[in-house]
């Protein structure tokens, strides 16, 4: 366990690094996480950089393309196994179990964003529960829910629910959806156009805290990490 989450806990981070992440995992490694969540990351298994290889080297990816996919790359001795939850062509989602006792659900929303975590949510609904984490850029919030009927943003979270699992940012800080005062992202890199649209759904029991990492050096993305420490 890395020394910020302590010997009982775990940190994780989600963080959509825009590509050329093997110029920025030693950036992000500075948050001290035993498991990262990367969205738009190289393939690791042919990435020719021996650094990026060696970070990535207790991982997992998936992917369309090698330049730019879903990356769980784990850290002080914690181990992953793909779950075989079958995608039915849905994008991008990384199912893991983590060290034999939980499971893991990496997502970064391909469009239609959140219709298609709403699908594939439903498809696996039987595998949410407690002990599931539910992390990454769904590319979604409720503020635009009228744009997707009943495959809404408001809808997902009300699945959370049903399975026990709450948004750890605003369980942590007592926000409502749709009403955050940290973006996790900023279209098109610009100040003023801030946006939350990376999430961590976990139980409430299991949540000690969470932030967004609003440090300048991160603006190499136009998105900002997430940091969730749990219980196990």
């Amino acid at each position: 366990m890395s020394d910020a989450a302590g010997e009982d806990c775990m940190r994780l981070v989600t963080w959509n690094c825009a590509g050329k992440f093997r110029e920025k995992f030693e950036l992000v490694s500075r948050l001290e996480a035993d498991l990262y969540v990367i969205q738009e990351c190289e393939d690791p298994q042919v990435c020719r950089h021996e650094a990026y290889r060696e970070f990535a080297s207790h991982g997992l990816w998936t992917g369309e393309k090698p330049y730019k996919g879903l990356g769980v790359f784990a850290r002080n001795g914690t181990s992953l196994s793909r779950l075989d939850w079958e995608p039915y062509c849905l994008r991008h989602f990384l199912p893991v179990r983590v060290n034999d006792s939980w499971n893991l659900l990496a997502v970064w929303a391909a469009k239609p964003h959140i219709e298609e975590y709403y699908v594939y949510h439903c498809i696996h609904r039987d595998k949410m529960d407690e002990r599931t984490v539910v992390i990454g850029d769904l590319n979604s919030n409720q503020r635009w829910d009228t744009k997707h009927n009943a495959r809404s943003h408001s809808a997902v979270v009300r699945m959370m629910a049903e399975a026990g699992l709450v948004s750890a940012w605003h369980a942590a800080h007592g926000e409502e959806q749709g009403r955050e005062s940290v973006p996790t992202f900023y279209l098109y890199r610009r100040a003023d156009r801030p946006y939350h649209i990376d999430y961590a759904f976990v139980a409430p029991q299991r949540l000690l805290s969470c932030e967004i990492v609003q440090d300048e050096c991160f603006a190499c993305s136009d998105h900002r990490p997430l940091v969730v420490d749990i219980a196990l």
